[in-house]
């Protein structure tokens, strides 16, 4: 392995480094807003829990937002680093190191935007979860640990948000592991 290759290696591996720790502090973060208690019917049987719901999605899109900005000019700034590296390296090695890049960034960008998709859903079907029991105060009643709907509508609606906030849950564990999955199988680079 020429040095080109090393500083090239070396460089994916604290870029690799640099983005699982942006990842793990978003994570944190994330795990620090207790998202699983948003939708948790002991927190949605009050208006008190409702706005507690809803500042806590507004905190999570806030933080989902400021992670989706800095992913951008994290992955530009990766790429045009390891593409100074690149350019220095002989044509037939740019020429391969530049496809693997580049597969590389595609296949990163796809599942960022994937996890973003799924995570914007997920805070617009959990606002209306918050809404429509706000709404519908007058026809639900809160007893034993859950909501009993006195007209079909509102309940028929209730229940399919929350089949769609579990749909939602599971592509994301699934776009996950792809991510995994890829990131094991391909270039170590971004």
């Amino acid at each position: 392995m020429d040095t080109f290759e090393v500083r090239y290696n070396q460089l994916a591996q604290q870029i690799l480094a640099m983005g699982m720790q942006a990842t793990k502090a978003y994570n944190d973060a994330q795990a620090e807003l207790q998202l699983e208690l948003v939708l948790s019917p002991d927190r949605l049987c009050c208006e008190e829990g409702i706005r507690a719901s809803r500042d806590t999605l507004d905190r999570f899109e806030a933080l989902t937002s400021a992670h989706k900005e800095a992913f951008s000019k994290f992955l530009i700034a990766a790429t045009g680093r390891l593409g100074e590296v690149i350019a220095e390296m002989p044509e037939e090695k740019a020429r391969a190191h530049r496809a693997s890049l580049a597969a590389s960034v595609n296949r990163s960008l796809q599942g960022q935007a994937r996890s973003y998709v799924l995570r914007e859903e997920w805070l617009s079907t959990a606002r209306r979860v918050c809404e429509l029991l706000e709404d519908c105060r007058d026809v639900i009643e809160f007893r034993d640990g859950q909501f009993l709907f006195f007209e079909d509508e509102p309940m028929e609606e209730f229940n399919a948000l929350l089949a769609r906030i579990d749909e939602l849950h599971r592509l994301e564990v699934e776009n996950v592991e792809e991510r995994l999955s890829a990131w094991r199988n391909g270039p170590a680079t971004c």
